[in-house]
């Protein structure tokens, strides 16, 4: 049999270029595997299968892009945590290291919810029946939570609503959100004294927003920002949650994030999150959830939302607490708690201005302020979760504080 012929010389050096930026000459099997696999009505596409490409093709690209990360609408709240070397917090990532840690999380999760319906799928030769009644009684981890097909029974922790101070969770139990079985929680926002409409941003149960405070917000003087309160919301939800999404300044800025509301709808999105640990640790912290709530035009900044664009975008949010049939979630304000009021301090231009800081991630501990020291010390992570939880049960006695907790 004779040999084949040598390529070009061109030809190697396009082979060669193509093995250094690390771009497949031509789609592997698993690409044209999920392309055949989003050949149906789009309804039913897997949104690993987004126009017929797999997320971590799309990385590469987004890092060439740089497109920033930079968060600048009040109270965004950050993908991934920010690693720490040798148990001393590093300095922050720039908005390019953010971003591809934010694209590499969402297409980890993406990747694997396809693996899976890709490995469904191959194994059809069972009844659909029997399909749907194992995906019903499956265990739901954080990892299938994202798959937010039709129906995803969701992780509710109930909390003990007999206790006369703040109450702590109880049972954990799995099962569906929808329209006739809908959940209420709680869920919290770092704020400025600004006031606006509670959709297309990020909010957190209480761990969560603690995280953020401690991480991105009393890191400077003034606030990142000017956030001075933290909101608490009532939230119900009539839709299973998909994966969380970040939003900037009232736009999503995740990687596709038209294909996710073309496939998915307007659902609340869901990440886990730790606080009280070095990352990537998660043994032994305060496990928290950040939370997204798609709304109206969703793929433009706020004040640039057309008629034209909510119409066809209408987002998650239900306009009154009974759901239309369209909508995802309703949100109600339960009160708010202003930080300075928690931490102790009375004037705080003055703080700022005598060069006070409430929390120098280099010393661990704040300049001539301790309510944030030991960012990693759980034991101190715990008091100031309690704090806050107090602050909300002193203020509001009248309301519950505590209600289920929606975990992803």
């Amino acid at each position: 049999m004779a040999a084949a012929p040598m390529p070009a010389l061109g030809d190697r050096r396009q082979v060669r270029r193509r093995q250094q930026v690390g771009t497949p000459a031509r789609p592997n099997a698993r690409t044209r595997t999920c392309s055949r696999r989003c050949a149906g009505p789009r309804p039913s596409t897997p949104p690993c299968c987004i126009r017929g490409r797999w997320p971590q093709q799309r990385l590469a690209t987004q890092r060439q892009r740089g497109k920033s990360a930079a968060v600048r609408g009040a109270g965004h709240l950050p993908e991934v945590p920010a690693a720490a070397v040798g148990g001393r917090p590093r300095p922050a990532e720039g908005a390019g290291g953010l971003r591809a840690r934010e694209v590499a999380a969402n297409a980890h999760l993406h990747r694997e919810v396809c693996r899976r319906a890709l490995s469904s799928s191959s194994s059809s030769s069972s009844s659909a029946s029997a399909t749907t009644t194992s995906t019903t009684t499956a265990t739901i981890t954080t990892t299938t939570m994202a798959a937010a097909t039709t129906l995803v029974p969701t992780t509710i922790i109930a909390a003990d609503r007999g206790a006369s101070g703040p109450a702590t969770p109880l049972t954990t139990t799995t099962r569906f959100i929808s329209a006739t079985t809908p959940e209420t929680v709680y869920m919290y926002r770092a704020q400025s004294d600004v006031d606006y409409a509670l959709e297309n941003v990020n909010t957190a149960d209480l761990a969560g927003l603690l995280w953020y405070l401690h991480n991105e917000v009393v890191t400077m003087c003034p606030r990142k920002y000017n956030i001075t309160r933290v909101l608490r919301l009532k939230v119900t939800l009539f839709r299973p949650i998909i994966p969380y999404v970040a939003f900037d300044m009232g736009r999503c800025t995740v990687p596709e994030c038209e294909d996710i509301w073309e496939t998915q709808g307007y659902p609340v999105g869901c990440q886990g999150v730790v606080y009280g640990v070095v990352p990537p640790a998660w043994n032994g912290g305060i496990r928290g959830q950040w939370y997204s709530l798609p709304g109206r035009c969703p793929s433009m900044v706020n004040g640039n939302k057309s008629p034209e664009c909510i119409a066809a975008a209408p987002g998650g949010a239900c306009r009154k607490a009974e759901p239309n049939g369209d909508c995802s979630y309703h949100v109600e304000h339960a009160g708010e708690v202003r930080l300075d009021e928690l931490t102790g301090i009375d004037n705080y231009d003055a703080f700022c201005k005598a060069g006070n800081m409430e929390y120098d991630s280099v010393t661990d501990r704040g300049r001539h302020f301790s309510f944030w020291d030991g960012k990693t010390n759980i034991t101190k992570c715990r008091w100031r979760y309690e704090i806050l939880l107090e602050a909300f049960h002193n203020k509001y006695p009248d309301l519950p504080a505590t209600i289920n907790t929606l975990t992803c």
